[in-house]
This record gives structure tokens, C-alpha cells and sequence, in this order.
């Protein structure tokens, strides 16, 4: 292995470590945790699901959960039985929606910007470490999936995302989590 990789893989390594101490997470947890999220999202790939394919895949600690707006509940099943298949994980979290009736053109311009304002607000307030989530907005409809520590840190993220002006309705399907669970 050349010097630079060896140097990289170290940064990698430090930069994951110096987040784990506060989550109750090793740096193997995390690791573990992201090989996980890759290969369920590697399988959910390789399957036929049709076009447009908008999964968020997290792991913490073995728990999977999948988020995001998805054409039809049986695709959703079919990928809760793909992601069980993942070697180390221990339990899916099924937290996708079906995404209801077509949207215009304009309408989806609209919801990638409020997904933007959304995040970008949740980035400026302090939850601590251990957050883990993704934003998803279709036809106004906001989905909040992923991990969190506290309750509080759930409640105020929904908050965030009701006072979108383009928000018709939050979905909040943040999972809290014990960061000392083994």
C-alpha cells in the first residue's frame, strides 16, 4: 500500500473516531454500520424497481432503515426482504412512503428547494452528534427519516420542516436512539 493511501485511510479513520465518542458508537461500530448501508444500498440496485429509485439507506448499529417516496407498497416490501438479507443487520425499519399522484414539472422544482432550505436549516442548529438523516419532499409532502438521539432533537427538526413555507404536511419517521445500546 503507497504512503498516501496509508495517510488517507488514517484521516478516514480519525475523522470517523472523533465523531464516535459522544454516540456511543465505536469507530468499528461505524464502520460496520457504513458497510452495512452500503451494501443493502448495493442490493436495492441490482434489483429491478423501476426508474427514479429514491431510497435513503441509514444504519445505526445494525438497525437499516429506509426512507423516501416510492411508486408502490409492494416494491417496499421487496426491499425490507432485500435489506434483511445483509449480512450484520439486525432489524429493518420500514419508514417509505408511496408518493400519491403525479407532480408537475414545476411542483418538483418546488420540492427540491424546500429538501435544500429544509436541510440547510437543520445544519445550522447544534443536535449534537449522532444525527443521522435524510430529507425527502414530494408534492409539498416533507419525509424526515434516520437516526436521533433524543426526542427533542425529533420534535425540533419537525418543527424545522413545518415552517417551510412550501411544507403541506411532515412525515417524521426519525427513530430515536439510545446511544449506549450495544
Amino acid at each position: 500500500m503507497s504512503i498516501a493511501r496509508v495517510f488517507l485511510l488514517t484521516g478516514i479513520l480519525a475523522a470517523i473516531g472523533a465523531g464516535c465518542t459522544t454516540t456511543g458508537k465505536t469507530t468499528g461500530d461505524v464502520i460496520d454500520d457504513t458497510a452495512i448501508a452500503s451494501t443493502v444500498k448495493t442490493r436495492l440496485l441490482r434489483e429491478d424497481f423501476g426508474e427514479g429509485l429514491e431510497v435513503n439507506v441509514e444504519a445505526y448499529k445494525g438497525i437499516v432503515q429506509l426512507g423516501g417516496f416510492i411508486d408502490e407498497d409492494t416494491a417496499a416490501r421487496r426491499m425490507v426482504e432485500v435489506a434483511r438479507s445483509v449480512d450484520g443487520v439486525v432489524e429493518v425499519d420500514n419508514a417509505m412512503q408511496e408518493r400519491g399522484p403525479e407532480r408537475s414539472t414545476g411542483q418538483a422544482v418546488d420540492d427540491g428547494i424546500t429538501t435544500s432550505r429544509i436541510k440547510a436549516r437543520i445544519a445550522a442548529e447544534d443536535f449534537g452528534d449522532g444525527l443521522a438523516l435524510n430529507v425527502s419532499t414530494y408534492n409539498g409532502n416533507v419525509l424526515i427519516s434516520g437516526f436521533v438521539t433524543s426526542s427533542k432533537a425529533k420534535a425540533s427538526i419537525e418543527d424545522i420542516a413545518e415552517r417551510d413555507d412550501n411544507t403541506r404536511r411532515v412525515i417524521n419517521n426519525l427513530r430515536v436512539v439510545d446511544p449506549d445500546m450495544r
